[in-house]
């Protein structure tokens, strides 16, 4: 009996062995099955992050290409502006302007034209004695300075004249005469 006792001991033992082992053996599974889903959830995230990564290069790429367009277009068109514009120079229209959070766009400076006033043309006799109208050179912009000079000059005067119709006009007075 001892040993029928023996057996059922060491049967009872190896019976409650295998139980934990059937009990560790469902846990292995769960965590193997909890491992795999994890393993798929990183997959699946590091394939989204891949996707929004080449998503982010594709829109900065395409920005990148429309800001070397309109810089070219602005350096063709930069000179066509008018010098007496404030957006004559880009740079400094760049400087001035701020970016607004609450729009969400830039605000550029106004386009102002400045124009230009002359200075009053000042009298100096010449050797004759006769008053003749020079301005101060000095103080003028080159091309200021040019138009005055030719505003000055006697045969600037008598050039754009319409010399046609005073001879017309002369003829028709000596042919009524």
């Amino acid at each position: 009996m001892e040993q029928g006792n023996e057996e059922g001991v060491i049967e009872e033992l190896f019976n409650l062995q295998v139980g934990e082992v059937e009990v560790r053996d469902k846990k292995l599974a769960k965590i193997k099955d909890k491992y795999k889903e994890k393993m798929n959830e990183i997959t699946d995230i590091t394939e989204e992050f891949e996707n929004q990564r080449a998503d982010y290069l594709d829109s900065i790429r395409e920005q990148s290409k429309e800001c070397k367009l309109l810089e070219q277009i602005l350096q063709q068109v930069q000179p066509l502006l008018r010098r007496d514009s404030n957006y004559y120079n880009l740079d400094a229209i760049k400087r001035d302007s701020k970016w607004s959070e609450e729009s969400g766009s830039w605000m550029i400076p106004p386009v102002m034209i400045t124009q230009t006033k002359l200075p009053p043309q000042q009298h100096q006799p010449n050797s004759n004695g006769q008053g003749m109208i020079q301005p101060s050179y000095m103080d003028l912009p080159d091309d200021t300075r040019i138009r005055a000079k030719l505003s000055s000059t006697s045969a600037n005067s008598d050039y754009f004249k319409t010399t046609r119709q005073q001879r017309l006009l002369e003829e028709n007075r000596l042919l009524q005469g």
